[in-house]
């Protein structure tokens, strides 16, 4: 599997950042727009922290649609709000087009946001088979393998042939609405980003068992398209 290894996660959100500044430049100069899919977590906060304060004037945010890979069906103000905390944390300090947002709506019923989220997903370019094609997939990994909301006894998602599906936690019963295996085993990009000790013993098991009842192992393999990006604490039993 292709890994990089980290000291820290504030060393992952500087190696994301110049990733995407690079993409976005790229995309730039072909006059292509740049698809991202985010996730919540702690990592990613660190993330969104880094490009307010240091890549607000480089990069190149008019051209990036950013999609959301899952999220709890609560208010937007709601701490446990994926979107909630982009938009706190950077999108109000951005001059970005509301257009450029795709977030999953968590103000209609739960079924009409569903509805309206696979509609945002329809919007995104398809590959010969009628699969959307996101730029860049972001995941993170819990300590029990899930990815995305999709948990172990979901796992029939990852074959599902709905671009996004509603879930429900398996501990809390929290409603959430995710996107399924097929986007994101289709994107050109994956980048899975895991830290802390509490990963690493899933971490072992997943690259040295292949462990396939993780969520996590569904994920695409491919070495050209799929990368890790895991601290040195959740790298600490590989």
């Amino acid at each position: 599997m292709n890994k990089k290894i980290f000291e820290s996660a504030q060393d992952i959100a500087q190696y994301f950042a110049e990733y995407l500044l690079g993409k976005s430049l790229e995309h730039k100069q072909s006059g292509k727009v740049l698809n991202v899919a985010l996730s919540g977590g702690t990592t990613p906060n660190i993330i969104f922290n880094l490009l307010r304060s240091d890549y607000r004037d480089k990069i190149e945010w008019d051209i990036i649609h950013f999609y959301w890979v899952d999220e709890r069906f609560v208010p937007v103000s709601h701490f446990d709000s994926n979107f909630g905390n982009a938009k706190k944390i950077l999108f109000d300090y951005l001059l970005m087009s509301e257009e450029n947002l795709h977030s999953i709506r968590t103000d209609l019923t739960i079924d009409e946001s569903l509805h309206k989220y696979k509609n945002e997903l329809k919007g995104l370019p398809t590959d010969v088979s009628g699969n959307p094609l996101i730029d860049i997939v972001i995941l993170g990994m819990g300590s029990d393998g899930h990815t995305a909301s999709i948990f172990s006894r979901d796992l029939n998602l990852f074959d599902s042939s709905e671009l996004c599906e509603k879930v429900l936690h398996p501990d809390s019963g929290q409603q959430r609405i995710t996107i399924t295996g097929r986007v994101i085993n289709s994107a050109k990009s994956i980048l899975i980003i895991v830290t802390g000790y509490s990963k690493a013993e899933t971490l072992r098991t997943v690259f040295d068992e292949k462990n396939e009842s993780f969520p996590i192992s569904k994920v695409s393999n491919d070495d050209k398209k799929t990368m890790w990006l895991v601290d040195k604490e959740a790298a600490s039993k590989l």
